[in-house]
């Protein structure tokens, strides 16, 4: 289901995740935890989804996560939010793991993500409009080891670690560059924008196949799976997610800085 609601919006412009975080039983949101809530202004479309972990019944987890939905809506229209923008809220209730045997359950489950849409104001997410590839016309001659390199051109689908079908040019620029390089290594480093606060000392974005908050690691992971299919050795592929940690600008004030943030980079490892 959560799918089919995301699918509706893959060619809209978005930011990434915004997550809320709550403690056990605990659904009471304060406008302060909100990440982000300038650029959340701006946005014309906002869509709440709410979880909660495995403590708990099932029908009551239902519950929680609808009551954290609304609590965070309502600390949005205190901060000057629109009730016209917030144009879908839905619980989900709990988030189902293999291991349940903490009796704490598992923090990062219990929380409200915003995804925040707009037409207009952002470049979509993982893309860099208006710029040459640093691909173009590659020369290992003009590198380093450690020398790092923007992917630009990638959109990945809003929340999601896929990219959209009409952006495989600098994937395939990028194989070319490994297939005419046989002994060059890499590193693929995930970036998201946006996140600054998260519980135990995490700050990734989520991740909404998975519902984890991993989406910086999922979508390096994901150009280091397209490089295995086509042959590239895993010998010479390592990928690594930095969620927020490693922001190109800091604070973030326009859309451009998020955007710059917001990013997938190669290492040079060896060449």
């Amino acid at each position: 289901m959560l799918l089919a609601f995301i699918s509706q919006f893959s060619f809209s412009q978005s930011i990434d995740t915004i997550p809320v975080y709550f403690g056990i039983d605990r659904y009471a949101c304060s406008p302060s935890s909100i990440q982000a809530i300038e650029t959340l202004k701006q946005a014309d479309s906002l869509h709440l989804f709410g979880y909660t972990d495995y403590l708990g019944s099932s029908a009551y987890n239902q519950v929680l996560s609808n009551q954290r939905v609304n609590s965070v809506s309502e600390c949005l229209t205190k901060n000057g939010i629109s009730p016209k923008q917030i144009t879908l809220k839905k619980g989900l209730g709990e988030i189902t793991q293999k291991e349940q045997s903490s009796p704490i359950g598992n923090p990062t489950n219990r929380r409200v993500d915003i995804l925040a849409f707009s037409s207009q104001h952002s470049s979509p997410t993982g893309t860099s409009q208006g710029t040459v590839s640093e691909l173009e016309n590659f020369n290992t001659a003009k590198y380093k080891v450690g020398d790092k390199i923007v992917l630009k051109g990638l959109s990945f689908i809003p929340g999601r670690h896929f990219l959209l079908d009409s952006n495989a040019a600098e994937l395939s620029r990028l194989i070319q560059i490994m297939e005419n390089n046989p002994n060059l290594h890499i590193e693929i480093q995930g970036h998201v924008c946006c996140i600054s606060r998260m519980p135990d000392g995490m700050n990734d974005g989520v991740d909404f196949d998975t519902r984890e908050p991993f989406l910086s690691v999922n979508r390096a992971k994901f150009i280091y799976e397209q490089l295995i299919k086509a042959d590239i050795s895993s010998s010479r592929l390592s990928y690594a997610g930095f969620g927020a940690s490693r922001p190109k600008i800091s604070p973030e004030v326009t859309d451009e800085d998020r955007q710059a943030n917001r990013r997938v980079e190669i290492e040079i490892i060896a060449k």
